[in-house]
């Protein structure tokens, strides 16, 4: 490509009216020239003779107009393409921004969460722990109140024991009282006798 606008633009040299000018007559080459634009009119004076051009150097002379139409349509289209990509690309990074924005607020509602199961977590232990505590200071009153208990039971039990044995024995005194007073009762004429018996005697 850059071959074929080398060769355009020294057909067009040869075919401007400095072309065939002395050397000597010609600006300074140390200064800066201007470059000659493609769409530059012929001067007046050769304006006949490059309307004397045939037909096919005034093709040759387009075919660099429509190139680099070409070459700008295509330069407009890969900007135009390239002005897509990048509001596309620009929305996705605002989305991408969004979404951050989201994961982060929801990441700071997870930590509170998360300090506040924390938090509940540490109070229930504390709560079990004193509860625990709490049972186990109870289980141990009462192991001793029923080691207590026991003991006093026991010494109920020796007690009523003692005492049904004490009754057992005065019941069986009043049935030999009893049994002696019957019997006394049944005897009293023979004692009588018995009785005489030793007055008379003295």
């Amino acid at each position: 490509m850059n071959l074929f606008f080398e060769h355009v633009v020294l057909k067009r040299w040869k075919l401007s009216p400095y072309f065939n000018q002395d050397p000597h007559a010609m600006v300074d080459t140390h200064e800066d020239q201007p470059v000659l634009s493609p769409q530059t009119s012929p001067a007046p004076a050769e304006k006949d003779k490059a309307e004397d051009q045939s037909p096919e150097t005034e093709v040759f002379l387009q075919i660099p107009e429509l190139e680099f139409k070409r070459l700008l349509d295509e330069h407009q289209m890969k900007l135009h393409s390239e002005a897509q990509k990048n509001h596309q690309l620009t929305c996705e990074l605002e989305n991408l921004r969004k979404a951050l924005a989201r994961v982060n607020e929801e990441k700071d509602i997870l930590v509170n969460e998360l300090s506040e199961v924390k938090n509940l977590q540490q109070s229930t232990y504390l709560t079990v722990q004193q509860l625990e505590d709490t049972v186990s200071e109870n289980r141990e009153q009462l192991r001793e109140r029923l080691v207590s208990q026991m003991g006093e039971t026991s010494r109920l039990s020796n007690a009523l024991a003692q005492a049904q044995k004490k009754t057992q024995e005065v019941m069986e005194r009043m049935i030999y009282l009893e049994n002696s007073v019957h019997e006394l009762q049944r005897k009293p004429k023979k004692k009588k006798s018995v009785w005489r018996t030793f007055l008379q005697k003295d």
